[in-house]
């Protein structure tokens, strides 16, 4: 794989040796987004509260003394915890910037994964140059990685189960079951990944590297997810023993619907799903009203290509099977879930680079084998060209996005959602109670005890959505009576003039930033930069 000996190092070894040029390429991208936007997501402040109390030994809970599962990833809040301890909880930037190199360090690897596939399945060039591409310019797997999301260790786990079963031969079980048992610890509907690839793998049998034989491969299977399974049961046990159920209760939270689908409805939906698929794998970061037709299209085109990959004539059986995987494992965050938010999403994009750069593979296969010299010619030119122009639109997204979260970091994260909870943490009594819908900026500057909608971090919102079979504001606030609510204008109340919160509750003040959002003239996305740029603040009269 490389000309250079082993002894070989410094920039002569690096530059000869295509390994570390492909880690060092998309660590570089990482971070040099992170340093362009500082981007921190909403969602890691949530579980970051969580770290810190674990780090200041108040147990792994969002508000002390209250054993609520708030936080979904098991290594998203526990590695935070670690730095905040290692680095005795000098500075939250601190933390995040080491965290954030940790996952650029994960995705380094990632792309290293890919770039063994590609010298393992004889690639060339051009397939391996999308491959590394779209890895490294897909704006989802990029702002996730650094915005304190767990996507970093998703894309790690998801790109060394397609490298195992691609590319080694030796102690297969071990490695696979780590990789699974990393995804579990990850994500807790882990399984549906590996589970989703594993299938795909055993229906296209002949994608796998350490051996065709189904018998062989359930056995397989079965090691490593006996491996997965004893790894992962010290957490799920010990999860269950001190939160009283295995289950985070975000999950429980979000999952809590008042209408159910008959059984025979999701079989239905599996048959059309490709019909009516969302198709949003390739499109930008977060918020997707606001951005050019074209995107639509562009991600459109990708992502059905990569969805149906399974059922063209190809004998190219690897990207066969990661399509089927990939068909299920959106299937199951549309339809199953019927939540395909865009942290969610990378971890199909993963599958879905994996498939298209075989899928370049194939079409210069396909023009190779033609007679016709011309025709040839053609088809060669026009599978680079295909690359070169998806690589380039790939490319402008990331960069479109890098624009769009500099400015919402600066104006609508730090400007508005901390300064709220500040105001609230200098204002409000330590024994109040808030009432909101976006709990992270919020929840943590306020450290307040939050009533969050739909209940991520509070039992109590819960309880009250499962006793009305409700999920209208009109209800729960009445029944929580917070001593602070929060919204923004388009989160509506709908009873007229005379309605509870215009009754027992005095409108203190607004935060906004609107005018500023309005005076940019590129700012891309800007219909969701607009969402999260006034706030209004609620507090209940006494008496």
């Amino acid at each position: 794989m490389s000309t250079v000996p082993e002894k070989e190092n410094g920039v002569t070894g690096l530059i000869k040796k295509p390994e570390y040029l492909v880690f060092f390429l998309i660590f570089i991208v990482g971070i040099s987004f992170a340093f362009l936007t500082n981007h921190a997501w909403e969602d890691f402040w949530i579980t970051f509260r969580v770290s810190k109390n674990l780090a200041a030994g108040l147990g792994p809970v969002y508000t002390a003394g209250e054993r609520v599962h708030a936080f979904t990833s098991p290594l998203n809040m526990l590695i935070p915890a670690l730095i905040v301890y290692l680095t005795g909880n000098i500075s939250d930037a601190l933390v995040l910037w080491v965290y954030r190199v940790l996952c650029c360090i994960l995705l380094g690897v990632s792309a290293v994964f890919f770039y063994r596939i590609s010298k393992k399945n004889a690639f060339g060039p051009v397939p391996t140059f999308l491959l590394i591409g779209l890895l490294t310019t897909d704006a989802k797997i990029i702002d996730f990685s650094i915005n304190g999301q767990e996507v970093a260790f998703m894309v790690f786990f998801i790109a060394a189960t397609l490298y195992i079963l691609t590319a080694v031969r030796n102690r297969v079980p071990l490695k696979l079951g780590l990789a699974w048992a990393g995804l579990m610890y990850t994500r807790p509907d882990g399984f549906i990944y590996a589970g989703g690839i594993a299938l795909g793998f055993l229906v296209f049998n002949r994608g796998i590297w350490f051996t065709n034989l189904r018998p062989e491969i359930l056995k397989t299977y079965l090691k490593a997810a006996g491996i997965a399974a004893a790894l992962y049961a010290p957490w799920f046990l010990w999860a269950w023993y001190y939160y009283g159920s295995p289950i985070p209760h975000t999950i429980i939270a979000k999952g809590l619907r008042f209408e159910q689908l008959p059984p025979w409805a999701y079989l239905t939906g599996l048959a059309w799903f490709p019909a009516h698929s969302p198709l949003v794998t390739f499109l930008p970061a977060y918020g997707f009203a606001g951005w050019p037709r074209a995107i639509y299209f562009y991600s459109f085109i990708l992502s059905f290509l990569c969805l149906i990959y399974w059922m063209l004539p190809s004998r190219n059986h690897a990207a066969r099977a990661a399509s089927f995987g990939f068909f299920l494992c959106h299937y199951y965050l549309s339809f199953i879930i019927r939540f395909p938010a865009t942290w969610y999403i990378p971890s199909t994009t993963i599958l879905g680079i994996f498939i298209l750069g075989h899928a370049a593979k194939d079409l210069l296969e396909l023009s190779g084998s033609v007679r016709n010299s011309p025709i040839r010619g053609f088809l060669t030119s026009l599978t680079r060209g295909l690359v070169t122009l998806v690589l380039i639109a790939n490319f402008v997204i990331l960069a479109c996005v890098a624009v769009q979260f500099r400015i919402v970091q600066r104006v609508d994260e730090e400007g508005i959602r901390r300064s709220v909870g500040l105001w609230l943490k200098y204002n409000a009594l330590k024994t109040d109670t808030v009432f909101l819908e976006p709990l992270g900026y919020i929840g943590y500057y306020s450290n307040l005890k939050m009533y969050d909608f739909p209940g991520l971090a509070s039992k109590e919102v819960v309880a009250v959505r499962k006793k009305f079979r409700t999920n209208s504001w009109k209800v729960l606030i009445p029944e929580l009576k917070p001593d602070w609510v929060v919204r923004r204008p388009w989160e509506h109340w709908d009873q007229g003039p005379d309605d509870y919160l215009k009754t027992n509750y005095t409108k203190i003040g607004t935060f906004s930033a609107y005018k500023t959002i309005a005076s940019y003239d590129f700012l891309p996305g800007i219909k969701n930069a607009y969402l999260d740029s006034v706030f209004c603040i609620y507090k209940r009269n006494k008496g």
